[in-house]
């Protein structure tokens, strides 16, 4: 039988949720020069669509991720010469100009109330995430979505009850 709590020790219980209990999403990592068509393949190929851009001494420039280059083949104007030039811009097209997302690393022991807070104030559905700030090599990725199904999971664990005020 599920044990009954209500709604604010169910919001306790899964603020003190941490990034360790998430499934960790590895992503690929890309050099800055890559071209636009290998990003594209590199990106199709995996779930979830994210790399990471570094450069040679292997520092990170951020990431793009699969909506960040179906930008690329929306068309914007549809006269010939900035239909060429689109042409030209994507064949010359580095991932170091891609990578617009910059986000703060979550570590395992981040709670998932700053994991929610971060991916609000970044308006983002993920964030990479690292073992500690000691060891702060990308690892992989956390996914909103994954949020999500662990806050469902966490709920159908009790029978949540409502405690209004009485009246008096």
């Amino acid at each position: 039988m599920d044990m009954e709590i209500s709604f604010q020790d169910l919001l306790t219980k899964l603020s003190e949720i941490e990034a360790c209990n998430f499934p960790l999403r590895p992503i690929k990592t890309i050099l800055e020069d890559t071209e636009c068509f290998e990003i594209f393949s590199v990106i199709l190929e995996q779930e979830p669509p994210i790399v990471n851009v570094i450069n040679l001494k292997r520092m990170s420039g951020g990431f793009i991720t699969l909506r960040n280059l179906l930008t690329l083949f929306l068309p914007i104007h549809s006269d010939i010469r900035t239909a060429f030039s689109r042409t030209q811009m994507l064949s010359t097209t580095r991932a170091h100009d891609l990578a617009k997302t910059h986000l703060p690393y979550v570590y395992d022991d981040t709670k998932l109330k700053e994991i929610a807070e971060l991916m609000l104030k970044y308006e983002t559905n993920f964030l990479p995430r690292a073992i500690s700030k000691k060891e702060s090599e990308l690892q992989g990725v956390i996914l909103q979505k994954d949020l999500i199904l662990k806050c469902r999971e966490i709920r159908q664990q009790y029978n949540v009850i409502c405690i209004g005020e009485e009246d008096g």
